[in-house]
């Protein structure tokens, strides 16, 4: 996918990253405070990440999915 940043007018394909998601991190502070043990599950299941674009020439973020 040929797509020009925004930012540096580079082309290229984003680069995608998976982080935790901002309810990633509250279900991660529940479990810290309730069930110990189960508080690392926000780290691994998927449902707790995001998907984010970025341009692989500068850094800029392009979209959350």
């Amino acid at each position: 996918m040929a797509f020009k940043c925004p930012y540096c007018e580079k082309e290229g394909a984003p680069v995608t990253v998976k982080k935790v998601s901002s309810t990633g991190w509250i279900v991660f502070v529940l479990l810290l405070v309730f069930c110990f043990p189960l508080c690392w599950l926000p780290f691994v299941l998927d449902g707790c990440k995001e998907e984010i674009r970025k341009c692989p020439s500068c850094g800029a973020t392009l979209s959350r999915v």
